[in-house]
């Protein structure tokens, strides 16, 4: 007697986060690829290419990941290796807040463990998205994307908010040169109510259609993390450091990545109805 198939009962919103995904995957391998051209003259140690090529690292190699180490369908192995590429970016942000708290705690590691500890911090992201899609995907022949992988996604992506709005919120009271003193109070008001863990939080709120909390905060932190990712990886296209090209790079990017969520959430809102 055949066993029944389960149906996936969010097919269709799995096929959103696919398409966006992949489209992150391309604009981010594209833009890491132009930054990593135009600064090639700073690579002069094999190790750099790890951090400036660290969204091609990302990206790319954690959608191999979770397409190869994913049973099933074309579909579903490349919904997973969107989840995998978000996971690893996540995973390096996180590894990225541990360095830093590191650091601030017990300085720097001498000579030559600091340079590898930041320039392969990619490389080290990488390796441990091997292992959890290993060991929780591939070992289990898992069809779908693991309860683990989703539970270190949102645990990596919380933690790494959560410090950077609580460092901001530092800056901000101590009057440190993060923030122009004359920035408006309403524009300080503004970029923390479009910061990644903000949407993240109206992707919840708005995706109550899905009765089971945890599928829906595990949808709301993709949204999010494709937001915080879309962000950083189109600022790898800017060339011009001055402030006035940052400024006027930054009144494109914040709202193009706003309007990006916008859709996503509502079309994540539209396939769940």
């Amino acid at each position: 007697m055949k066993k029944k198939q389960t149906k996936n009962r969010y097919s269709k919103l799995e096929k959103i986060f696919t398409v966006a995904g992949l489209g992150l995957i391309i604009i981010g391998c594209i833009a890491n690829i132009y930054s990593a051209v135009t600064n090639v003259r700073f690579m002069n140690d094999p190790i750099f290419l790890a951090y400036y090529y660290r969204f091609v690292v990302l990206l790319a190699g954690g959608f191999a990941i979770g397409y190869f180490l994913t049973k099933k369908s074309v579909g579903s192995k490349c919904f997973a290796g969107v989840v995998y590429a978000i996971l690893a970016t996540a995973v390096y942000l996180l590894f990225d807040v541990m360095r830093v708290i590191s650091q601030n705690i017990w300085d720097s590691p001498s000579y030559p463990w600091g340079k590898i500890l930041f320039f392969g911090l990619p490389i080290f992201a990488i390796l441990a998205t091997v292992l959890i899609a290993y060991f929780s995907q591939y070992k289990s022949k898992r069809s779908e994307v693991s309860m683990l992988a989703k539970i270190l996604l949102i645990a990596a992506f919380v933690v790494s908010q959560a410090h950077l709005l609580i460092s901001s919120f530092y800056y901000l009271s101590t009057g440190a040169a993060m923030f122009d003193p004359n920035m408006s109070f309403w524009l300080i008001i503004g970029s923390y109510l479009t910061i990644p863990i903000v949407v993240a939080w109206l992707a919840y709120l708005l995706l109550g259609t899905i009765k089971k909390r945890f599928d829906r905060l595990f949808f709301a932190v993709l949204i999010g993390a494709i937001y915080s990712i879309l962000s950083l990886v189109l600022w790898e296209f800017r060339t011009d450091a001055s402030n006035e090209a940052t400024n006027a790079f930054g009144s494109i990017v914040a709202p193009l990545t706003l309007i990006v969520a916008g859709v996503l959430i509502w079309k994540a809102r539209s396939a769940v109805k």
